[in-house]
């Protein structure tokens, strides 16, 4: 399934959506810590889960966070939502959490291929 992206680049966020409107995020770079990339509202419309819009939008969201400079990308679930799990699946590691919320965290590639790690 190749879908077309369209892009909104603002002063501090990129805005990636698929070209029917099936599903949106947003990626942007912290302005204290240039390496790493905050992925923000990543949805898709509930009748166009399950068949991969998800992961695309994911995936396109670590490249521009790439393209951004970022060696690690954040993102933020509600604890008990199926989202938190798919996080997980993707890659993405617990860093710490509230009562309501867990922050992920993963180490990208640059874009001289190399992998950047940060421990904890």
């Amino acid at each position: 399934m190749k879908k077309a992206f369209i892009y909104h680049h603002a002063e501090d966020y990129t805005l990636i959506m698929l070209s029917d409107g099936e599903g949106v995020c947003s990626v942007s770079i912290d302005e204290n810590i240039k390496s790493c990339a905050c992925i923000y509202n990543l949805s898709v419309e509930e009748k166009y889960r399950r068949i991969g819009y998800g992961n695309m939008l994911l995936e396109e969201a670590e490249k521009v966070a790439r393209k951004l400079g970022a060696n690690v990308v954040s993102l933020a679930a509600e604890k008990d939502k199926f989202t938190a799990n798919w996080y997980k699946r993707k890659g993405y590691k617990p860093l710490f959490s509230d009562k309501e919320y867990i922050t992920f965290y993963k180490s990208i590639e640059n874009e001289d291929n190399q992998k950047q790690h940060y421990p904890l």
